[in-house]
């Protein structure tokens, strides 16, 4: 077999477009009376005049929102699973229990993430109950001479993720027993980005 050619030129992919990570922008691309109804045949042109003729062809799928979304949550559930099974199998600490917001303060190291643990028959947690979708939590430093606070994210997984990505999570041990945990360590940067990310895109601005 002859030596394959090797070339320092980068291959090309296709055009790249960007686009604002909100839902509510999302959805109304191709959308009658929306405002963005022909948003989508722009997209390629605008970044790149040689795709000028395929973006006048370009169809933009129906429930594209629902799709972003159906990928964001995916993402992040294979990768709080992956870090879990780091926890349960390799002894890591990557996911840290709180036994109660008390405890949140002797730990504050990365964004909280809150699971609704009360019995789906009696619905126990009030909606005011739970945290928002926006919700944060501040620790106050208790250390001699220190007068500052840290704010932390806080998660609300349901509302993120939705309750059939919830059920998958809990069946892991890490997340099997509790309603808070922290995420803690710098392997957990990414998935504390994406869910910063999913919690823009959900936002109701």
């Amino acid at each position: 077999m002859p030596p394959v050619a090797q070339s320092d030129r980068p291959v090309k992919g296709g055009p790249r477009a960007y686009l604002l990570a909100r839902r509510d922008l999302v959805s109304a691309i191709g959308e009658q009376g929306s405002g963005y109804q022909k948003t989508h045949l722009n997209l390629y042109g605008l970044t790149n005049t040689a795709f000028g003729t395929f973006s006048r062809q370009a169809v933009w799928r129906q429930g594209m929102d629902s799709v972003v979304l159906d990928r964001m949550r995916q993402s992040i559930v294979e990768d709080l699973t992956y870090l879990g099974r780091l926890c349960t199998e390799d002894k890591r600490h990557y996911i840290a229990k709180c036994y109660g917001w008390d405890d949140v303060q002797y730990k504050h190291q990365g964004a909280v993430l809150w699971f609704d643990d009360s019995p789906k028959s009696d619905g126990t947690t009030k909606p005011e109950d739970a945290p928002g979708l926006l919700a944060t939590y501040d620790v106050a430093h208790v250390k001699p001479g220190v007068d500052a606070t840290t704010t932390l994210a806080v998660h609300n997984m349901p509302l993120l993720l939705g309750a059939e990505n919830v059920a998958k999570l809990k069946q892991e041990v890490a997340f099997s027993d509790g309603s808070l945990f922290m995420l803690a360590g710098r392997r957990t940067t990414h998935v504390q980005q994406q869910l910063w990310r999913l919690q823009g895109y959900l936002a109701d601005y």
